[in-house]
């Protein structure tokens, strides 16, 4: 009897680990807070991509899910002029996904779509409502704030 409880007790302990690691995995990213987003943008979804980060492990991707090498994913929601974007890290040969927390000075460019639901089809990425380009943002623990008004480069639709 002693045995069974203290092996129920270890699977019960290896199951917490699992899903505790799991989470961490999932929820410690940094965030990109987009703000004074124009009223006509509110209801749509946004996608976050930075040029490659200097310490040469990949890129940054912004989404709240995300799936490499496939590139499919779910997009945040602009309400009420803002939007908070999780934060990943892509590796170099796009095979793996990490929550990001770096501190970096990175281009990013911010593409605004109709659809929740990124696909890796010419149909989605046709679909784009608007493009910004932000050149120097400053990512301190994963997290960044600009301002709607502060890119510099936009293209719309």
């Amino acid at each position: 009897m002693t045995n069974k409880r203290f092996l129920f007790g270890m699977l019960l302990m290896l199951t917490v680990l699992v899903l505790t690691g799991t989470s961490c995995y999932q929820f410690h990213n940094g965030t990109f807070t987009l703000t004074d987003i124009p009223p006509r943008f509110n209801g749509k979804y946004v996608f976050l991509e930075t040029e490659d980060v200097p310490s040469g492990f990949g890129f940054l991707v912004g989404a709240y899910r995300f799936k490499v090498p496939e590139y499919t994913g779910t997009l945040p929601r602009i309400s009420n002029g803002k939007v908070k974007i999780p934060m990943w890290m892509v590796s170099a040969d796009e095979t793996e996904i990490y929550g990001y927390k770096g501190s970096h000075k990175l281009e990013v460019i911010i593409e605004i779509y109709e659809k929740a639901e990124m696909k890796d089809e010419e149909e989605f990425y046709d679909s784009v409502l608007a493009e910004l380009v932000f050149y120097d943002v400053n990512f301190v623990n994963g997290n960044a704030k600009v301002s709607f008004q502060d890119h510099d480069d936009i293209w719309e639709e």
